[in-house]
């Protein structure tokens, strides 16, 4: 709500399916997908940059930008 906003464009994954992988950004550390679900169900935030989501396909791993396109809404169209 910082921003006034009432609405805020969201990409819903199941992170149950085995074609969604979570790496982490830091080479030597873990961040596993159950690390995102236990973060995001408690409400405490990772640091920024702990980890990369991505999803699996024929393209081979993608970060999950690639499978949905790019959403073009003004702040107004939010608020």
């Amino acid at each position: 709500m910082l921003l006034g906003c009432s609405r805020i464009p969201v990409l819903f994954l199941d992170y149950s399916s085995p074609k969604i992988h979570v790496k982490a950004w830091r080479p030597g550390e873990i961040v596993t997908k159950e690390d995102v679900i236990r973060a995001g169900l408690s409400g405490q935030k990772m640091p920024p940059r702990t980890s990369r989501h991505l999803v699996e396909g024929p393209w081979g791993l993608k970060h999950i930008s690639f499978i949905e396109k790019d959403v073009y809404l003004s702040l107004e169209e939010l608020l």
